[in-house]
């Protein structure tokens, strides 16, 4: 019972999946509900609101969408050798870092490469690979 939709938008938005609106040929008919009532084409107007509204709350899932794939990869960590490690080193936290851009071992492995050895060279700043470690 408020007048307008913006209370029905602002349910819709917090999860409402029916809503209640008086509808009312003439806010100016007498009677309790007409006053705060939506005529006949504000309430279209309004389901159409709510229709454009209900994409735009999403499913609740967080999945990238097509126009941030490309950067995708750019925005996640990678490790990445902080030091020149020699072929046979134990590897230890301090040779490592992780950095962007992804492409490598996701940062997530870190704990993972520490400790093995390490099977080639590897350069100063080059991406770590498990064929390497």
């Amino acid at each position: 019972h408020f007048p307008g939709d913006v209370v029905s938008l602002a349910a819709v938005a917090l999860g409402a999946r029916v809503i209640e609106k008086h509808i009312t040929p003439d806010r100016n008919l007498p009677g309790p509900d007409h006053s705060y009532a939506l005529e006949i084409p504000e309430f279209t107007e309004m389901i159409s609101k709510i229709r454009n509204l209900e994409p735009a709350l999403g499913t609740g899932e967080k999945v990238p969408t097509a126009g941030e794939m490309p950067v995708r990869l750019g925005a996640f960590r990678s490790i990445y050798a902080a030091v020149d490690i020699p072929e046979g080193a134990k590897i230890t936290p301090d040779m490592l870092k992780c950095v962007r851009p992804g492409g490598g071992l996701p940062a997530e492995y870190f704990n993972l490469v520490v400790g093995r050895i390490a099977r080639a060279d590897i350069k100063a700043h080059e991406k770590i690979s498990w064929e390497k470690v």
